[in-house]
């Protein structure tokens, strides 16, 4: 850490171990729990004396906010200087919302001389159709929110540059919530969310933005509103679409088509590969074959048998959902970098994208600009979805791809049994 740097973690252990009970080498073996208390220091402390095996002190309120306003989450620290230009604006939001353990930079150098600098925002985000938090993984959802808290850092220093965010058109108009936004309770009063007191409210209390995400998806089922994502929640910034409407089409057609099929997939097939173990980096499991009463080719997966001719059908629409799946990729990426290269030079070009697609754009990017790759601390763990090759080539690791060839090739090898 730099000379005369603050170490938020530091100064939250030390508060601990002083008001709270918490030695500092407890502390000091548990350095994600302290990490967590920065990011978030309600839900923080209380996974804290969970893991510790010890009832939350009492009064434990007044420890929370004093230690928010210790390492600055409470109320946002104001710049030592007025950033004079677009790049300065977000340089400044982006180094506090470092300093407050919301998101990691990484640095992608230009290679081709260039003073141009973009920014993407790498994230887990969540899948359409799932109107049930407990079934988003936490890392999702406490990414999204760490997101919302950076916009709000955005936007507080008056960020103007477009954001192109993944999934919505470029030129098409967008109301957030579909018109029918949430209120946010602040004590006995309910404040509607785009209000600047509810937007402050949320950035200092993470526990209270996460129960309204929860809310918020629930409510997705029968609204017919979008999935929580950060750019619903924070309304002053210059949030575009990052791909054309031939693309977007593209993108719908798959989804209506392909997503259902998907889903019904995973659930068909989620006992085999439950099953599956892995040695050496690759997932093995054994496979019997056979022929039933009438002749007819069947596989045994993790005790259940199968016709063949089923598993053959079953593994090679999976292989073309993966072809189809790259295809969309592909397009949307490439769209995705050129619009950002497209925006006007006074600007910093941004953009929001999931894991999977941040090497791709860095990788289109990097010839026109220096790329800071801007990640939630809590997405920070799936850095392994990085990757560089194409989502259905077999060493991708992203999906199945070689189990589902192999088990299509086996299921076609087997011929019915004259009886």
């Amino acid at each position: 850490m730099p000379p005369n740097r603050p170490d938020p973690q530091k100064d939250v252990s030390d508060y601990l171990a002083r008001k709270l009970g918490v030695s500092r080498a407890e502390s000091e073996a548990m350095p994600d729990a302290i990490a967590a208390i920065v990011r978030e220091p309600q839900a923080g402390i209380e996974a804290l004396f969970a893991a510790l095996n010890r009832s939350v002190p009492r009064r434990i309120e007044q420890h929370i906010q004093a230690i928010t306003a210790l390492v600055g989450t409470l109320v946002p620290a104001t710049a030592e200087r007025v950033p004079g230009t677009e790049r300065e604006r977000i340089e400044s939001a982006v180094e506090e919302a470092i300093r407050m353990g919301i998101v990691r930079q990484e640095v992608f150098p230009a290679t081709e001389p260039t003073d141009r600098v973009a920014y993407l925002l790498s994230s887990a985000h969540y899948v359409s159709g799932n109107f049930d938090p407990a079934r988003v993984p936490e890392a999702t959802k406490a990414s999204q929110a760490e997101l919302i808290r950076l916009a709000y850092l955005l936007g507080q220093k008056g960020v103007q540059s477009p954001i192109r965010v993944e999934g919505r058109t470029d030129g098409m108009g967008y109301t957030p919530f579909g018109g029918h936004r949430f209120g946010v309770q602040m004590g006995h009063e309910t404040v509607d969310l785009f209000d600047p007191r509810a937007q402050r409210y949320l950035f200092e209390h993470p526990r209270t933005l996460r129960e309204l995400m929860d809310a918020h998806q629930r409510a997705c089922e029968h609204s017919g509103i979008s999935q929580p994502v950060f750019y619903e929640y924070v309304p002053n910034l210059n949030y575009k679409g990052a791909h054309t409407p031939a693309t977007s089409r593209l993108v719908d057609d798959f989804d209506a088509t392909w997503i259902p099929w998907h889903r019904a997939f995973a659930d068909k097939w989620k006992f085999f590969f439950d099953s599956l173990r892995t040695l050496n980096g690759r997932q093995e499991s054994q496979i019997g074959t056979g022929w039933d009463g009438a002749g007819t080719p069947i596989m045994e997966f993790a005790g259940r048998w199968l016709f063949a001719h089923d598993v053959a059908t079953d593994m090679g629409n999976y292989l073309r959902y993966a072809d189809k799946l790259n295809e969309v990729n592909i397009a949307r990426e490439a769209e995705m970098a050129a619009l950002m290269l497209a925006e006007p030079a006074e600007t910093v070009p941004m953009a929001f994208a999931g894991k999977a697609h941040e090497l791709f754009v860095v990788d289109r990017l990097t010839p026109h600009a220096e790329v800071r790759v801007l990640t939630p601390m809590s997405s920070v763990p799936l850095d392994s979805k990085r990757h560089r090759l194409p989502i259905n080539h077999p060493q991708s690791r992203i999906l199945n791809i070689e189990m589902a060839t192999n088990l299509r090739n086996a299921a076609l090898s087997l011929q019915p049994r004259r009886v």
